[in-house]
C-alpha cells in the first residue's frame, strides 16, 4: 500500500522488447494505469497509480513513482529513484532517472535528461501551464519571449510574471519550477 491506495504485482501478458509473457514486473493501481496496446510497461519496484497513464512504448523502473495525472508515453524512461507527479507529462525520448522530481505541470519531451540533480545535454524545455522555460546551455533561462541567468529569475520572477498577465497560481507554479531547476543544475 501507498498512501492507503492498494498497488497490485503485474505479469506480462506478451512479449515484447526484454519482456517474456510471464514475467512479473513493477506495481499499479489499476489496469488503467498501462496500456495493453503498445510495448509500455513497469518494471522491477516501481509504481503507477491514481489516473497515471504510462502508453506507447514507455517504461517505468527501478524504484521510480508515477502518480497523481501524471503521463508516460512515446518512448520516455521513468527509473532510479525518480517521482513524477502532478499533471506532469515525460514523452518523445525523454529520460527521468537518479533523483529526479517532476512536479505540477511539468512538460519533459524531446531528447531531455534530466539526471541525479543535473540536466544532460543541449537546451532542455519544460512546458508548463502558460509558456514553456527553456535552460539553455550557456546558463540562460528564457521563458516565454525573456531570456535571463536563472539567478536573476529567481529575483525577479513574481514581478514579470504579474506584468505578463499570470495569475497567482501560474506565479507559484514558475516559482517552484525555477526553483526545481536551481536544484538539479547546480
Amino acid at each position: 500500500k501507498v498512501g492507503g491506495i492498494t498497488l497490485y504485482r503485474i505479469e506480462a501478458l506478451k512479449e515484447f522488447k526484454n519482456v517474456r509473457k510471464g514475467d512479473i514486473g513493477g506495481w499499479i493501481e489499476s489496469e488503467k494505469n498501462l496500456s495493453h496496446s503498445g510495448e509500455a510497461w513497469v518494471s522491477d519496484n516501481a509504481q503507477v497509480f491514481d489516473n497515471v497513464l504510462d502508453f506507447d512504448n514507455a517504461w517505468v523502473s527501478g524504484n521510480s513513482r508515477v502518480s497523481d495525472n501524471a503521463r508516460v508515453f512515446d518512448n520516455a524512461r521513468v527509473s532510479g529513484n525518480s517521482w513524477v507527479s502532478g499533471n506532469s507529462w515525460v514523452s518523445g525520448n525523454s529520460w527521468i532517472f537518479g533523483e529526479a522530481r517532476i512536479f505540477d505541470n511539468a512538460r519533459v519531451s524531446g531528447n531531455a535528461q534530466i539526471i541525479q540533480g543535473e540536466l544532460k545535454g543541449v537546451a532542455k524545455t519544460i512546458q508548463l501551464s502558460k509558456h514553456p522555460i527553456t535552460i539553455q546551455p550557456d546558463g540562460y533561462v528564457k521563458i516565454g519571449c525573456i531570456c535571463l541567468r536563472l539567478g536573476e529569475w529567481r529575483m525577479k520572477y513574481k514581478e514579470i510574471r504579474k506584468e505578463s498577465g499570470y495569475t497567482e497560481e501560474e506565479i507559484e507554479e514558475y516559482g517552484k519550477a525555477l526553483k526545481f531547476i536551481e536544484q538539479i543544475i547546480k
